[in-house]
């Protein structure tokens, strides 16, 4: 039986991930390079070293990924303060369809803790969760499963009890090695054949979840 619900943050709960593509590809160009937009899909939702190997590889060894990274960082931050981020349609219903019945919420995110309570307070979300787990708590991140793992044991419910929204590949990976169960929400990225026929559900938008969540509790 469902007891609680993990979200991912960045392209799930918050349309921010078109955000952080802008700011990496103008921040490489600052310092004499080219990411594309497919290279930088790869690493939706995956932890900093998984990244870095996958840049650094792809640019080669010349390629300066921490200080384009701090840029890229400001460059965001300063869209994201002027913008806003926006939360994705449906995600306010969901959040109060999960408070009416009783059901906690947390987050898990590759994102940094202070830049991640910042947005989700942006956002007016921020106090909608009950545990708030982020990349820079764990020592290893998404694709494997310890940042979903602590969340649960914040929240203090079984794993098995537990269902992971997500919209990339790696953090569904990392929510099955967690031994989650999986609903996945696409955002910009593709996501393997193998990874959607391996959640219990991909919908098109948040606003199928409150549904979903209903057939789950009975």
């Amino acid at each position: 039986m469902l007891r609680a619900v993990i979200f991912d943050v960045d392209g799930t709960l918050l349309d921010t991930e078109r955000i952080y593509i802008h700011a990496w590809q103008q921040s490489a160009r600052q310092f004499g390079f080219t990411l594309t937009r497919e290279l930088l899909l790869r690493t939706r939702g995956a932890s900093l070293e998984f990244g870095r190997a996958l840049l650094e590889q792809a640019l080669g060894e010349g390629f300066c990924f921490e200080a384009v990274r701090m840029e890229r960082i400001r460059i965001a931050e300063e869209i994201i303060r002027t913008e806003s981020p926006v939360c994705k349609p449906g995600v306010r219903q969901t959040l109060d369809a999960l408070h009416r019945t009783g059901v906690p919420a947390a987050v898990a995110t590759s994102t940094n803790l202070p830049l991640t309570r910042t947005h989700l307070a942006l956002s007016e979300i921020l106090d909608d969760f009950s545990a708030i787990v982020t990349g820079d708590q764990v020592a290893h991140g998404k694709p494997e499963p310890d940042i979903f793992l602590l969340a649960a044991e914040r929240l203090g419910i079984a794993p098995e009890a537990c269902l992971v929204v997500e919209d990339s590949e790696s953090g569904l990976q990392a929510a099955e090695a967690a031994g989650m169960q999986r609903v996945l929400i696409p955002d910009l990225g593709p996501v393997s054949e193998t990874a959607r026929q391996s959640c219990l559900a991909v919908l098109d938008s948040m606003q199928a979840l409150p549904p979903l969540l209903r057939r789950l509790r009975t």
